[in-house]
């Protein structure tokens, strides 16, 4: 989709840098507790997804190579600090920062849709399945897992993916307009 309309007009950035930063963290902590990959391997998935729409932005925002390096080297950074430096007493901190985090970054993707009154390149396919991992994850981890932030981490994570998923359904003939348009300045 990216390539056809040759944009990343109506992301946002931040909220993605934030979201992997979010779903790293889960990660780590999940995989440092042992708790099933059944309960949150579909952030796995999701947290490619957010590379590749990354190094789209990077790609048709004509980010400098420098700032890309700078970026992803921070990143790299931080994920091998808290796997490898993190004290085991304070792995509960994790989900508590993964949910700051996400939120940071989710809720600015939700205002910047309604500040543009469209979706920009947002599939609805793509957040229909974020929203139904979203909720098998709540599913999950009610029944594999005693941790009541976790649980509360997912469902509030669901909520705000519905969220994005209502204004794709909501804003669509505002989003083909604008896509048209983005289109047509392509070609």
């Amino acid at each position: 989709f990216f390539f056809s309309m040759g944009s990343t007009k109506g992301l946002a950035a931040g909220s993605l840098y934030s979201e992997i930063i979010a779903l790293s963290t889960s990660v780590i902590y999940n995989m440092l507790r042992g708790i099933p990959i059944g309960t949150w391997g579909e952030l796995l998935s999701v947290l490619v997804q957010n590379y590749v729409l990354v190094f789209c932005i990077w790609y048709y925002s004509k980010y400098s190579v420098v700032t890309c390096t700078q970026l992803a080297a921070s990143y790299v950074c931080f994920a091998y600090g808290v796997i490898f430096h993190l004290p085991q007493d304070i792995y509960f901190t994790l989900p508590f920062v993964a949910m700051a985090i996400g939120w940071s970054g989710t809720i600015p993707q939700i205002f910047a849709n309604y500040r543009n009154q469209h979706t920009g390149p947002l599939s609805i396919i793509t957040q229909g399945l974020i929203v139904s991992g979203s909720f098998a994850r709540v599913f999950t981890t009610t029944q594999e897992v005693n941790d009541r932030v976790i649980l509360f981490s997912v469902c509030c994570s669901s909520f705000l993916q519905s969220i994005i998923l209502i204004q794709i359904v909501t804003l669509r003939e505002k989003t083909a307009k604008f896509v048209t348009h983005e289109t047509k300045k392509t070609e």
